[in-house]
């Protein structure tokens, strides 16, 4: 998990987010277990936007998104605020395994990190040893946020150690070569290389942060 920047509201939200949520009001008073339109809040305009905010990976867990496995997630549930159903910050991205361990789990939103909250800093409540994930310093926060959405699932985990694969296969050539090279120091390109790891678009991203902070690049 990372802090994401929302995106100015879509203007398919701007100028029709009223009229549907009163007709979707209407049919939910109607039969209370009324969902709103998927066509309408996963609109391609409001997915476009949240796949460049979260640099087309899940919200919660980073994995990266086919568009065919994105879920357009009502961050508090519709069951619980219906009247949020089309609004935009109460709009995130997440893979179905996220989305689904979230309406399932008991800790509460307001005891988790929130990746859109401005003054989000995931990394100050979450840690990594190598794949395995790990609530910073006991932070009670952390763990939440690893229950809620289950990100120490055994798949993810697996997932994330064949990330983690990558950089050290790229540290060890990058070894030989110094090795080879009568111990130089890093360049400027293999430094910029393994910082590459770090970076949003890639998944994973935090997990790479705490790693490359050991490794000292």
């Amino acid at each position: 998990m990372i802090p994401i920047e929302r995106e100015p509201e879509p203007q398919i939200l701007a100028s029709k987010k009223t009229e549907w949520l009163a007709k979707f009001l209407a049919r939910r008073a109607k039969d209370p277990k009324a969902r709103p339109d998927s066509k309408k809040y996963a609109h391609s305009e409001v997915t476009g936007a949240l796949r460049r905010m979260g640099h087309g990976k899940c919200f919660y867990c980073e994995r990266k998104l086919e568009t065919g496995a994105q879920h357009v997630d009502h961050h508090i549930e519709v069951f619980e605020s219906p009247e949020l159903a089309f609004t935009w910050d109460n709009l995130y991205l997440s893979c179905k395994d996220c989305n689904n361990a979230k309406r399932k789990k008991s800790p509460t939103l307001d005891q988790c990190i929130d990746p859109c909250d401005p003054g989000a800093r995931p990394e100050a409540h979450l840690t990594f040893d190598d794949e395995i994930i790990r609530p910073r310093e006991d932070s009670d926060r952390g763990r939440a946020t690893i229950r809620k959405y289950s990100l120490d699932d055994p798949l993810l985990d697996l997932q994330r150690l064949r990330a983690l694969r990558e950089l050290w296969r790229a540290v060890d050539r990058l070894k030989d070569h110094r090795i080879a090279d009568k111990g130089r120091p890093l360049t400027a390109d293999e430094r910029e290389l393994l910082l590459s790891f770090k970076q949003p678009e890639r998944p994973f991203s935090l997990m790479f942060r705490v790693a490359l902070r050991v490794l000292d690049p």
